[in-house]
């Protein structure tokens, strides 16, 4: 879940703009390949699969779950690595508001394993 207000919302990926006006929890949609990985920070690469033409990575935050993140390119991280994780795009999320009893439950986002 990420915390939002004022047309944004705290996520592992960072504030992120939101298409709804939502003021709490909130279950945020990104796309992987939306994402960005740059060396450094509080995140871990789990696993690396390259497909030839992207890769895919499964990174863990400090918190939240795991999220997955699509690069088109050759392997640029490896297992192991710290990372930080980025939501570049200026386009907004979709995003739905969450009630307390959801937002106690690690709920999954878009780039998340599943």
């Amino acid at each position: 879940p990420a915390t939002a207000s004022a047309g944004g919302a705290m996520t592992p990926a960072g504030v992120v703009p939101l298409d709804a006006a939502i003021d709490g929890p909130a279950l945020v949609m990104l796309r992987p390949e939306d994402l960005r990985l740059t060396a450094g920070g509080d995140a871990e690469v789990e696993l690396v699969e390259y497909y030839g033409h992207d890769t895919v990575y499964v990174v863990r935050p400090m918190s939240g779950p795991p999220l997955r993140v699509r690069a088109a390119s050759a392997p640029e991280h490896e297992r192991g690595a710290s990372v930080s994780v980025t939501y570049p795009g200026q386009e907004r999320a979709l995003s739905f508001p969450l009630r307390e009893e959801e937002a106690a439950v690690e709920q999954p986002v878009a780039a998340q394993l599943t």
